[in-house]
């Protein structure tokens, strides 16, 4: 099985949190698979992102981390 991601470890991204825009470094990434072998609706990836300037790492879904700041504005 191949699985594509929109960002790699090590990727500079920008994500929304705590209503807050922050710049993090992807630093792992994850896959989801539903309980129900029969089911594919509930696959999903997630990345793991240690925020800036707190240092945090956040759990986040790939469809709500970007590449650059405007993109994550635009999709707002």
């Amino acid at each position: 099985m191949i699985i594509e991601t929109k960002h790699s470890i090590n990727d500079e991204v920008y994500i929304l949190y705590g209503n807050k825009i922050y710049k993090g470094q992807v630093t792992g990434i994850g896959f989801v698979k539903s309980n129900n072998l029969c089911s594919w609706s509930e696959e999903k990836l997630e990345y793991c992102v240690n925020t800036l300037p707190v240092k945090q790492e956040v759990v986040i879904s790939e469809n709500l981390v970007f590449s650059t700041k405007e993109e994550l504005i635009a999709s707002l």
